[in-house]
């Protein structure tokens, strides 16, 4: 978790690409997506639509 939490705030203000972050964490898509989702919900994320 502190990886993801690394790369997140490397791309701060940026788009979030998924498939960038996937290869960097060799981790499946869904577990990215419940750990997104686990860290908006702690509001320790806020994902902005573009």
């Amino acid at each position: 978790m502190a990886r993801l939490l690394q790369l997140l705030a490397a791309q701060t203000g940026q788009l979030l690409n998924l498939a960038n972050l996937l290869r960097e964490m060799g981790m499946p898509h869904s577990t990215l997506q419940r750990y997104l989702l686990l860290l908006e919900t702690l509001m320790v994320v806020i994902r902005i639509p573009p």
